[in-house]
């Protein structure tokens, strides 16, 4: 017996009520998870759909700019990346960006419930993750959140595998 998780949302349109206190203008509202995914891809989200970005956009959109203000370096992303998310054409720009240190947001995934409060990835890092997915014919996934990070290790496997792949 398949079981459907319901997601309840909860929207407190007044919060002027004390702890402990229901506010009269509380409501809640029940869906399961089919109106979920619906309401996702009709944009009805504050998170962002993988859908409308490329892994190059994506990474672009991640970056951390030197004056930006912001407490926690986060985005919120549904952990649903298409198949073959990553494609050819992508690999020669991504390939460019192994060696970023430029900072980036963290990816998390709006179903966890931990957010990487003090860390940040890199745009080497993002290269590094799509690129794998892409040789290892994988799908892209976040799990609950990445951080990723370029490595020297890392950059230097890429690499051997992208001359073998141009030989």
């Amino acid at each position: 017996m398949k079981i459907i998780s319901k997601i309840i949302i909860i929207w407190v349109v007044l919060s002027g009520a004390a702890l402990g206190q229901v506010s009269p203008n509380m409501s809640i509202e029940i869906i399961d998870e089919k109106e979920n995914a619906e309401r996702m891809s009709r944009g009805n989200s504050n998170w962002l759909n993988p859908d409308y970005y490329t892994p190059l956009s994506l990474i672009q959109h991640l970056m951390i700019e030197e004056n930006r203000t912001k407490e926690v370096n986060v985005t919120t992303i549904m952990d649903e990346f298409p198949d073959d998310w990553v494609t050819k054409s992508d690999i020669e720009t991504l390939m460019t960006m192994v060696e970023s240190t430029q900072k980036c947001d963290c990816l998390v995934n709006p179903l966890s419930s931990n957010i990487p409060t003090e860390e940040d990835a890199d745009v080497g890092g993002y290269a590094i993750k799509f690129l794998n997915a892409f040789r290892n014919q994988e799908k892209v996934s976040i799990g609950y959140y990445i951080c990723p990070k370029t490595s020297p290790e890392e950059v230097e496997e890429i690499r051997n595998w992208w001359n073998e792949v141009n030989k």
